[in-house]
């Protein structure tokens, strides 16, 4: 293998390693999370009971509250087919596309920009950002994750289709009508935020002839459709009402009024950035700016790490104006901002290394870019390692979702078993469905006016339930683990209020 090659294959094993320690050390620490992820958990286990692919069933209907496309519940699918139920399973998917995600900026800067330490200094840049290795995208089984990739090869394979020509051209096209498809197949109306601020960008680049005037592109665009439409037509042919409860879900409703009391002021995102998400990059981006524009002088470089600030920042004013915001919307744009700090961050390094080459400067300067690489990475990775080695669970209502911590480490016998709770627990339901295959019964309870009798297996983790039983019941506990108890009732009547089962 030549030199260069080794170092490329070295560079690309050491960025591997360290990689692995944000995205897949303690993947399976914290609970399931009780919305969102836990119920892409059930959807996935009754996906492989049903044998159902294209309708997502939870409580053995058809879900109509989750209601995007089944593409990211089939990867977890094959995960639990290969890895069996469990916590790991369902995450897993997730951490292979971050994965993905960072490897496909290393690749395109290496291939397609023409040095490996750029794409390196892109890749690190990803992997740095809080917002990134975080629940919701990267760290639990969500959606997310697998749309930032997408989004990723939607915004790379548009600006190759509009910078390059001939097969290089018509390969960016196909590849960014193949990641649309996906992309809508993943999350629905979020697979298309990116539409306007690419069509702006052609115009931007002076390329909008290109996408607007070949018959080609509208055949491709026809091809893109007609995966998403056979999808959501024929779901709406098994589930009728499907269609209206997409739209007003997710278009009419969620972008146009407040959902769930998820709100926020204008610039909710720009705080959400500037406070956690991307903070610490705020202080570099004026040098890193200052590094495209006046040392980098590769015109494809320049243009490709305007044009993704471009579309981040398009992203996040058109979520902006959204009704409904959750922290994790703009995920999307990080890896997009990453693409512009990476590059200005290389030109910083190459005026460097070309500072270092002198005849006048000893060899031994050369630790000066070590140095620079450890100012601007090393803090951010270290913290962010930091925040996944010793996870701590922030959550609201964490008490629902210790669930399976005491599950995991205790060993029930077959049988019934009373779990009193307070509202929908989707984090619960997953574990009811899994140990009903080991022949114990979960009962999900709730106050009403009938007795428990003596004899009754009760698991206690919710606070409120909690403190319910101990005022109401005589009890003996046989199990504590993880602020949750197993305990059996020893008084046949209740002084005051009951539990009977829903």
């Amino acid at each position: 293998m030549p030199r260069n090659k080794r170092v490329i294959a070295g560079l690309c094993l050491l960025f591997a390693l360290v990689a692995y320690f944000p995205l897949f050390l303690h993947l399976d620490a914290l609970p399931l999370r009780i919305y969102d992820e836990s119920r892409l958990g059930v959807n996935t286990l009754e996906m492989l009971d049903n044998g159902n692919w294209l309708v997502p069933h939870y409580g053995k209907t058809p879900d109509m509250w989750n209601l995007k496309p089944p593409l990211m519940i089939w990867t977890q699918v094959l995960s639990m087919k290969l890895l069996g139920p469990n916590v790991l399973a369902l995450r897993l998917p997730a951490a292979l596309f971050g994965t993905a995600t960072l490897l496909l900026l290393v690749w395109y800067g290496s291939r397609r920009m023409g040095s490996i330490y750029l794409g390196l200094a892109m890749g690190t840049s990803l992997l740095c950002t809080p917002g990134y290795i975080t629940p919701h995208v990267t760290r639990t089984g969500d959606y997310d994750a697998l749309l930032c990739l997408l989004l990723l090869v939607q915004v790379l394979c548009f600006f190759e289709w509009l910078w390059a020509e001939g097969r290089a051209s018509r390969r960016g096209l196909y590849g960014f009508a193949m990641a649309f498809s996906a992309a809508v197949l993943c999350k629905g109306i979020a697979g298309c935020f990116l539409l306007p601020g690419l069509l702006l960008g052609s115009v931007v680049l002076g390329r909008w002839k290109k996408v607007l005037f070949p018959l080609r592109n509208y055949l491709v665009a026809a091809l893109a459709w007609m995966p998403i439409l056979a999808y959501y037509l024929g779901r709406e042919g098994i589930n009728p009402g499907y269609l209206r409860a997409v739209w007003e879900n997710e278009i009419g409703g969620r972008y146009a009024q407040v959902i769930e009391h998820h709100q926020g002021h204008w610039s909710y995102y720009l705080g959400q950035l500037g406070d956690w998400q991307w903070a610490p990059w705020l202080w570099w981006v004026p040098l890193a700016l200052w590094g495209i524009w006046v040392w980098e002088k590769d015109p494809k470089r320049r243009a490709l790490s305007l044009f993704v600030a471009f579309q981040g920042l398009g992203l996040l004013g058109l979520l902006s104006l959204a009704q409904t915001k959750l922290t994790w919307y703009i995920a999307p744009s990080l890896p997009l901002f990453a693409i512009t700090l990476g590059t200005g961050f290389y030109a910083l390094f190459s005026l460097m290394a070309r500072a270092i080459e002198v005849p006048q400067v000893p060899l031994r300067s050369k630790w000066a870019l070590l140095f620079l690489a450890l100012a601007i990475w090393g803090r951010p990775y270290w913290r962010v390692v930091q925040s996944v080695y010793h996870p701590v669970d922030t959550a609201a209502q964490a008490d629902k979702m210790r669930y399976g911590h005491f599950f995991k480490r205790t060993n029930l016998e077959a049988g019934k078993y009373l779990v009193p709770r307070q509202g929908s627990n989707s984090h619960l339901a997953i574990f009811k469905h899994v140990l009903s295959k080991e022949g114990i019964q979960l009962l999900p309870t709730y106050p009403r006016p009938e007795g428990l009798p003596v004899g009754t297996r009760v698991i206690l983790c919710e606070e409120q339930s909690r403190e319910f039983v101990h005022a109401h019941y005589d009890h003996e506990i046989l199990r504590r683990s993880d602020h949750c108890e197993l305990l059996v009732i020893t008084t046949p009547k209740p002084i005051k209020g009951h539990l009977v089962l829903e």
